[in-house]
């Protein structure tokens, strides 16, 4: 092999070969010829980041040899996914990039939550800059990249639905902002009672918005069935205002909170929570055949004839007899209750009695063809015949023509 007469064998070997040798002999160089192979080591990483050789430039990046100069040499890096080379170019204080901004926020949108954890780790704030923010020094994972863009990366993971995002972006200092409800439901929806409690410290309770964006909460927390949530929702709703100086040193956590007495449980908080909010939370429970709950929601002050009109026929088609007598019990309107027992009576084949009260006026066809089919239930043909005689209509049928 030719070479410069001002080279040495080895540096002559590696101005010749070195983009091309395989990844255990660049170690072997690096180890014991670290001064030779030095000056060819940045070729090596473009090299390796140009043809996506990523053990190659992890084994560089390992010896530090990074030009943070080389900025566009750090965006390829990223968009192949080295991440050794990324974090080498973020640990180093000379590296500058007036992008690095917008990179964090493509990266929470792309989803690529090794970067994103990356960032966070090497762009953490140190305790002078951690004392300016006003920022608890002890937090050593406080990264001011977590809050950029007035709270954009967890708005992004919010839309992402991605939890693992949301409580690695909570860990290094994320703080949502009011206005961001979806991240607040979502939390609830995954019983992430972290995210939960971070949404709850920036709420004010004397701000009526609020106290509804945590209605919402309550109704989001039945709907998924948890009820220990909700319950923590109304607790967090019952105590007395406080200041947010308060609320962050000393407040219970949601995780913490206990349930107080039924005497004192109910706030003005919580009497001022929207009536379609409670009544929702009413529906909601009574859905899910909770009696438990559809008494709480009824304590709140919803109103159980606010509530979907065919609720007391559909309870009584899923066979739950409990609930049926719940809303019975407290109150229900007096035509659902003579729809419920009109549905019962042809149910059960009653002909006598759906006669008479088919002759004060009952309209035959309040269920949309339910009637018919709860009669053929009975297997009561004279029934069925009287009913279509009566005008009753069969159930309405949608052919999939696809």
């Amino acid at each position: 092999m030719e070479h410069d007469e001002n080279l040495s064998l080895d540096e002559a070997f590696l101005s010749v070969y070195s983009c091309c040798m395989k990844t255990e002999v660049v170690r072997l160089f690096l180890e014991y010829k670290f001064e030779i192979i030095k000056p060819h080591g940045k070729r090596m990483l473009e090299y390796a980041i140009k043809y996506k050789k990523l053990d190659l430039a992890g084994v560089l990046a390992e010896f530090d040899i990074i030009d943070t100069k080389n900025k566009s040499l750090f965006n390829d890096a990223l968009s192949i996914g080295c991440t050794s080379v990324v974090e080498k170019y973020l640990q180093n204080e000379a590296f500058i990039s007036k992008n690095l901004n917008d990179e964090f926020i493509n990266l929470c949108y792309e989803n690529q939550i090794d970067f994103v954890s990356t960032f966070l780790k090497y762009k953490a704030s140190s305790k002078k800059i951690k004392k300016r923010m006003k920022v608890d020094s002890s937090d050593l994972k406080f990264s001011p990249y977590a809050n950029i863009k007035n709270g954009k990366p967890l708005e992004i993971a919010t839309e992402k639905e991605n939890i693992e995002m949301i409580n690695i972006l909570l860990e290094y200092g994320a703080k949502p902002k009011p206005s961001n409800e979806l991240f607040f439901l979502y939390s609830i929806k995954h019983k992430n009672i972290n995210a939960i409690n971070s949404y709850l410290e920036v709420l004010d309770l004397i701000n009526q918005a609020h106290r509804d964006i945590v209605g919402e909460g309550l109704f989001q927390a039945v709907r998924y069935r948890h009820f220990d949530i909700y319950d923590s929702l109304i607790t967090f709703l019952s105590e007395e205002p406080f200041t947010k100086k308060k609320r962050t040193g000393q407040n219970k956590e949601i995780g913490d909170r206990k349930s107080k007495s039924k005497e004192n449980w109910i706030s003005e908080n919580v009497k001022n929570i929207p009536q379609n909010l409670k009544n929702n939370i009413l529906q909601q429970t009574c859905n899910l055949g909770n009696v438990e709950y559809a008494k709480k929601a009824i304590e709140i002050g919803a109103d159980i004839n606010g509530i979907e009109f065919k609720v007391l026929f559909r309870e009584y088609i899923l066979d739950r007899i409990e609930v049926v007598d719940f809303l019975i019990g407290n109150g229900i309107d007096r035509q659902r209750i003579e729809e419920y027992e009109f549905i019962k009576a042809c149910t059960e084949g009653d002909y006598d009695k759906v006669k008479k009260m088919i002759s004060k006026g009952i309209d035959l066809n309040i269920y949309d063809g339910m009637i018919l089919k709860q009669a053929g239930k009975s297997s009561n043909i004279k029934l069925v015949n009287f009913l279509l005689n009566k005008g009753a209509k069969p159930e309405k049928i949608v052919w999939n023509t696809k």
